[in-house]
């Protein structure tokens, strides 16, 4: 779910006002943070419209995602909520490689952990995961 804030600051109060979820607006981007909550990843950017109004845009459908060898193993994968087979090749050899996700940065981290540990290699868990999305 996509949630938008929109914060309006008047004396010494700030009103917020939900948009609703089909509202396009042009902003600039100030700041961001993620975590997990509930059970799930989400990513909070902090930004402000043209019309100078701040915005607190919520983000809790993305999945963590990074990608391992084809051949490894379905029980070193543990902590994934799904793994996929996907039509890609590595840049150096051209082995085929599966795309994991995840639900929560915990368990994205860990996994990537693990697998390092037991000697897999790891494509891609460098990657910052609010600015995979906002690559995406």
């Amino acid at each position: 779910m996509l949630s938008i804030t929109v914060l309006r600051c008047i004396s010494a109060y700030i009103f917020y006002m939900q948009m609703p979820s089909k509202t396009v607006q042009t902003c600039f981007l100030l700041n961001y943070n993620c975590r997990d909550r509930n059970g799930r990843f989400e990513i909070t950017l902090y930004a402000v419209t043209g019309e100078r109004i701040p915005a607190k845009i919520t983000i809790d459908t993305f999945r963590l995602l990074f990608f391992i060898p084809h051949t490894t193993p379905p029980e070193a994968t543990g902590g994934a909520s799904e793994r996929k087979e996907l039509p890609l090749k590595t840049m150096t050899g051209g082995s085929a490689v599966d795309c994991l996700y995840f639900s929560t940065y915990n368990a994205f981290l860990e996994s990537g952990r693990s697998l390092r540990e037991k000697a897999v290699r790891v494509f891609e868990s460098d990657v910052n995961p609010v600015e995979r999305y906002l690559m995406e």
